[in-house]
C-alpha cells in the first residue's frame, strides 16, 4: 500500500506555496480564474528529524524526437537552454534555480530584492547527502495536479487546512492505490 504521510502532504504543500508565492500572483492551473490573496511568506529550512533533514528533488529532461524534421535546430535550442546565457536569465529573472552552480547568486538575488530569502533551497542542495528523487509512479502526475485542486482552497482562504490537507491525502492515496491501466 502506498500512502502519503501528512508531514509529507504538508511538505508538498509547503513547497507548493512556496511556489505560488514566488510566483507572485501570476496564475497557475490550480487558481486559474481566481485572484490570489497577497500575503508575506517566507522560505525556512527543512526541519530536522531523528535522521536529520531530508528533501526530495526533482530532474527535468529535454529530449529530441528522433523523427524530428529539425533536430539540428532543436538540438541547438538544447545547447543554448542550458547554456550560461539561458541560466542567466531564468536566475535574474526569479522564475526558475539556475542549473548552473556558479549562477545561484542570479536567483538568489532576485527575491533578496523582493524581500525574500531563498537561501534555504540552497543550503538544502548544498547537503545533498539527504536528498531523495520524488517517486516515479503510475498517477504521479494526477496526484500533483490534484493536491493543487485539494489544497487550493486551503491557501486562498476557503477551507481550513486539516480538511484539505485530509482531502489530498485521500485522494492522492487513491490515485497511487488504483492506478489506471
Amino acid at each position: 500500500m502506498i500512502g502519503l504521510t501528512l508531514p509529507l502532504l504538508a511538505a508538498v504543500a509547503a513547497a507548493a506555496a512556496i511556489t505560488a508565492g514566488l510566483a507572485q500572483g501570476r496564475r497557475s492551473p490550480a487558481v486559474a480564474g481566481c485572484r490570489l490573496p497577497r500575503f508575506k511568506f517566507g522560505v525556512l529550512p527543512i526541519p530536522a528529524g531523528p535522521d536529520g533533514r531530508w528533501s526530495f528533488t526533482n530532474g527535468l529532461i529535454d529530449a529530441i524526437n528522433v523523427h524530428s524534421p529539425n533536430r539540428t535546430a532543436a538540438w541547438e535550442l538544447e545547447q543554448w537552454l542550458g547554456s550560461p546565457t539561458s541560466e542567466s536569465i531564468m536566475g535574474s529573472g526569479g522564475y526558475v534555480w539556475p542549473g548552473i552552480a556558479s549562477l545561484d547568486t542570479t536567483f538568489l538575488n532576485y527575491w533578496k530584492a523582493k524581500g525574500v530569502d531563498v537561501s534555504p533551497f540552497l543550503e538544502e542542495a548544498q547537503d545533498s547527502s539527504h536528498v531523495e528523487t520524488l517517486p516515479v509512479a503510475p498517477e504521479a502526475g494526477q496526484v500533483i495536479v490534484s493536491l493543487y485542486s485539494d489544497l487550493g482552497p486551503a491557501w486562498l482562504g476557503s477551507e481550513p487546512v486539516a480538511q484539505a490537507v485530509a482531502a489530498a491525502a485521500k485522494q492522492a492515496d487513491q490515485l497511487l492505490q488504483n492506478p489506471s491501466q
